[in-house]
């Protein structure tokens, strides 16, 4: 039989009994899907198995629990936990929501009536319900609940924590699933090789009091202000303890994982896990392991990729609407499994957005905004689905890597299976690297560098904000190549002019000489570059660290605060003197977008986080609010005051693993952190409780966040 998706299946509808049916028709009968596979005459119903199979298990949405209600097997319903609604008896259903009160999505496992009381609740009769998603409910007096928790079934992984990852392909070169907290990694699944990350993309906007990441489970939680403008789960208000994301995964569950013929299966036959986030001003957009897309919050142009134009302040499948997905009629990707995603960013009041997706197969999907033919079909329409590329703009090639930047002002990159690069969208300052300044509609060829020569490309890193773009290209040479906007001299020419010719190689730093090993760029409109040297025994530069751009705040830990378009050594302090800072992991920015109030962290090979920069509220994790991050320290030992990275105060033993900057303007920096042995903190504004607790205040160092030790 051919897999989901195939045309010659015919959905029927619901099951007529007066009708005849013919073969591959497709009918739902008794909350499930079957296939016809021998012509019916009439009243020959799906039990007669010689006409019919199960097409795929499917499950049914009845909304809150009712205790006299008749319920099948696969029924879902909303339970909300007893000590939290005895304290609110006067709550409707959707007031609990509102109001933060914990509750549990509940399957059917055995069909019945409810006696009108509670012996048949989802917690009372485990016999006849299982958990399927958490979020924050507890009434551990019960030993149902507690069996829930327990890893009892099937159920139970889906979105708890403490689970450790089967299956899983460990990638942290690239931020991959790794049995840790991600706070917005990119990872691979299964043996699926045709996801592969070139190098750290990282498209991330500014975020509005609100931030999200991905479990040590695979699960998402958000934390903050849960407002109608932001990327939440909440209909309204604050939290102060953080919330899980419900996906429904109706693709998983019609899957061969639950005796279905869909393609969403997961490596190890457990419920999805997320292992991809992209988020910016307003949104987030999330991956799993199945190839399932989530998009939610801002979606005015189609972003939520579910044929609407309207915000969802929950997690939506992309690919049609919740009933196309429910009913796999008119599901785009329904037959599509994705790879990788990637969204444009945006920052500053600037949600608009266009979103990507790569296919298992090496096709490109887009959707969302395309004012400046970023979605690259030839046209500047909007699409509220996600719409393939014609293959025939990538030379007929698989495309094996996608990016994407500009917030509304949005442009695209791909690169195929033979190293070839491609660009299109907006190209305002030559960011396309094609040797203009003209708008492509359609992927063209970027050849203003032999890429085979070069030694392929390593990895594509950008910046943008408001309308500025700048971008660099790292070879498997060591050479660095950059295009685009080169204010402040972000891009190492030796002077402030913009690249518009084609991509050129930097003047000055490691990436000059064929010695640069990794790079990163960050920092909006007011941007800098760093780039790291190559870690090569007896050589005296070897793994140094080189910054240009925007320093008006000292964030470039040069010893000063001039602007500098050559590439100058960074440099940290202690024992009051400045040394080469060396071996450097990571490099973040506080994602101000059009702010001119930036500072950078870096993370090193040793897991130790330094900062300089804009340190307002406490962002830096130094003990201090300052305007400038140049207050030496008094003993001399841990700081040293002129302009220059300093250690940041961390707990007794804590070894960062990964570092992710959040902001809106420059009242809004903080940083969030996430430790090798699996803990969440932060640093900075906390206003709105989105750092964890009830005095919405900032720290000036990091602290444990407050929540359930996901």
């Amino acid at each position: 039989m051919a897999s989901i998706g195939n045309t010659r299946y015919n959905w029927a509808g619901s099951y007529d009994a007066v009708a005849t049916y013919k073969v591959n028709d497709i009918v739902e009968w008794h909350n499930h899907s079957f296939v016809c596979i021998q012509d019916t005459t009439a009243g020959t119903d799906p039990s007669t198995t010689a006409n019919w199979t199960k097409f795929a298990k499917a499950f049914r949405d009845r909304g809150d629990w009712d205790n006299s209600a008749t319920y099948e097997v696969d029924d879902v319903v909303i339970y909300y936990d007893r000590v939290y609604t005895a304290n609110a008896v006067d709550y409707t259903n959707d007031e609990r929501r509102r109001n933060h009160v914990p509750y549990a999505q509940f399957i059917c496992v055995d069909a019945h009536t409810g006696a009108g009381d509670d012996s048949t609740s989802p917690l009372d009769d485990n016999t006849k319900w299982q958990i399927l998603v958490n979020h924050g409910f507890g009434d551990t007096s019960s030993s149902t609940y507690d069996r829930f928790l327990s890893g009892g079934d099937q159920f139970t992984t889906t979105l708890r924590t403490g689970d450790a990852p089967n299956n899983f392909v460990d990638t942290p070169d690239i931020g991959g699933y790794n049995g840790g907290l991600i706070l917005a990694g990119h990872g691979l699944y299964g043996d699926r090789s045709i996801y592969r990350t070139k190098g750290w993309h990282d498209s991330h906007g500014d975020s509005y009091r609100v931030k999200h990441w991905i479990t040590r489970n695979g699960s998402i939680k958000g934390q903050g202000d849960y407002t109608s403008s932001n990327s939440c789960w909440r209909s309204w208000g604050r939290s102060e303890t953080a919330a899980e994301g419900p996906a429904e995964f109706y693709d998983w569950w019609r899957s061969s994982d639950n005796g279905g013929t869909g393609i969403h299966t997961t490596p190890d036959g457990k419920p999805p896990r997320a292992i991809q986030m992209e988020h910016g001003y307003g949104y987030t957009m999330a991956l799993f392991n199945n190839g399932e897309v989530y998009h939610w919050g801002y979606g005015g142009h189609g972003q939520t990729g579910d044929g609407s134009n309207s915000n969802r302040n929950s997690l939506y499948r992309v690919g049609g609407s919740r009933s196309e997905v429910f009913n796999n009629s008119n599901h785009v990707f329904g037959s599509v499994r994705i790879a990788k995603i990637a969204t444009s960013g945006g920052g500053n009041d600037d949600n608009t957005h266009h979103c990507m997706g790569l296919d298992e197969d090496g096709q490109v999907w887009t959707w969302g905004y395309n004012g400046y033919g970023q979605l690259g079909h030839g046209d500047t329409s909007n699409r509220n689905r996600p719409t393939q590329i014609n293959q025939s703009n990538f030379n007929n090639r698989k495309i094996v890597d996608i990016y994407c930047w500009g917030n509304s002002y949005g442009w695209s990159m791909a690169i195929d299976d033979t190293g070839v690069l491609y660009a299109w969208g907006r190209n305002n300052y030559g960011q396309l690297g094609d040797g203009t300044t003209s708008q492509r509609n359609s992927p063209v060829e970027v050849n203003s560098v032999n890429w085979a020569n070069e030694g392929g490309i390593v990895k594509i890193h950008g910046t943008s904000a408001n309308d500025y773009h700048s971008v660099g290209v790292l070879t498997g040479n060591g050479n660095l190549f950059v295009g685009g906007y080169n204010g402040y001299g972000i891009l190492d020419q030796s002077n402030n002019n913009n690249q518009n010719a084609g991509f050129v190689q930097v003047q000055n730093g490691p990436g000059s000489d064929g010695t640069c090993e990794n790079f990163w760029m960050g920092g909006g409109r007011y941007a800098s570059m760093f780039q790291l040297h190559q870690t090569l025994d007896g050589d005296v530069d070897s793994g140094k660290l080189y910054a240009t751009g925007r320093n008006n705040y000292g964030q470039l830990g040069i010893g000063n605060t001039s602007d500098t378009n050559v590439a100058s050594l960074v440099t940290y302090g202690i024992y009051n003197a400045a040394e080469a800072l060396v071996n450097t992991r990571d490099v973040q920015w506080t994602m101000n977008g059009n702010s001119d109030t930036n500072n950078c962290v870096i993370v090193d090979n040793n897991g130790l986080g330094y900062c300089s920069g804009y340190a307002n509220y406490g962002s830096t994790s130094i003990g201090y609010s300052s305007t400038y991050h140049n207050v030496g320290d008094p003993s001399g030992i841990e700081g040293y005051g002129t302009y220059v990275f300093q250690m940041m105060r961390m707990p007794p033993g804590c070894k960062l693993k990964q570092v992710r900057g959040f902001g809106y303007t420059d009242n809004w920096p903080e940083y969030m952190y996430l430790t090798e042995n699996g803990r969440v903190m932060f640093a900075g504004r906390g206003d709105d409780r989105n750092q964890g607790d009830f005095r919405s205040q900032y720290y000036s160092t990091m602290h444990n966040f407050q929540q359930d030790g996901s």
